[in-house]
């Protein structure tokens, strides 16, 4: 949980210095998401729940968005073993206007995630370290408007009318990510593995 609380600082920072950003079609916007998930495929025989966040970074050009990603993922189940991991990666954002203040979009995109399966039973998977590169995509929906900048310092600043306001958005994601996973550190050993998450976040920024 600590890798949360460190994305919440890195959000706010975010949210402050895009405060002065103009309201254009195109721009840099700055995303805060997370949320439960599940864990699949040979990977799935060790965890199965999973908790992870996802901070983004991003430009908009039209419908089209490219943004990168870090993505801290916690896992973990009955098994005794438990997995500390982190995805980085790029994705691909094609976004449509429902109605005013309303979005859908569809991404993909790569992703390298890094990971530590440990359990404390004594055995050949004590602990193993893992790495490998995925491919992955999502839906989502997004509700967007302008807020009051300082909302994101103190959040009942954001019903009082003092201040800038910025573009910002709520938005519900459902993705999935595949990776095949190879062992760096531990017992030689290859894992396929599927994450499915759904993230509750914010934008915030020029556009998005």
């Amino acid at each position: 949980m600590r890798r949360l609380a460190l994305a919440a600082s890195t959000a706010l920072a975010a949210a402050l210095l895009f405060t002065s950003a103009p309201a254009h079609a195109d721009g840099t916007y700055f995303t805060l998401g997370m949320g439960p998930g599940q864990v699949s495929d040979e990977l799935g025989a060790y965890v199965h729940e999973s908790f992870g966040a996802r901070i983004a970074l991003g430009h908009r050009s039209g419908a089209l968005a490219v943004e990168g990603y870090i993505a801290p993922q916690d896992a973990w189940g009955d098994t005794g073993y438990d997995l500390s991991g982190v995805r980085l990666g790029v994705d691909a954002r094609y976004v449509v206007k429902v109605v005013d203040g309303v979005q859908v979009y569809a991404r993909g995109g790569l992703s390298k995630m890094t990971a530590d399966l440990s359990s404390p039973a004594e055995g050949r998977y004590a602990s193993t370290y893992f790495e490998g590169r995925g491919l992955g995509g999502g839906v989502g929906v997004q509700l967007r408007g302008q807020v009051r900048a300082l909302g994101f310092l103190y959040w009942p600043m954001f019903f009082i009318p003092v201040g800038p306001k910025v573009n910002a958005a709520l938005f519900v994601d459902h993705g999935a990510d595949f990776y095949r996973l190879h062992a760096t550190k531990g017992p030689e050993r290859t894992i396929d593995a599927r994450f499915t998450q759904l993230t509750f976040g914010f934008n915030v920024g020029a556009d998005f």
